[in-house]
């Protein structure tokens, strides 16, 4: 399981927002928000192959 909490208050946390860092947000931003936004990223890879893998195994659920 993901504990997601640590992206609450990430920068572009809005779901109408366009998500694009950069450097004057960063500056402007609050420590929690960078930390959450920091989090976020680092973790994108591991966010993507959970999403991956949670495709496949509804797909094989559909297939049964």
């Amino acid at each position: 399981m993901i504990d997601t909490d640590k992206y609450k208050g990430h920068l572009a946390h809005l779901e109408y927002e366009v998500w694009a860092f950069t450097d004057f947000m960063d500056i402007n931003a609050t420590h929690e928000e960078r930390c959450a936004t920091d989090a976020l990223l680092n973790d994108a890879p591991l966010l993507l192959e959970r999403v991956i893998h949670l495709e496949h195994i509804l797909k094989c659920a559909k297939d049964v």
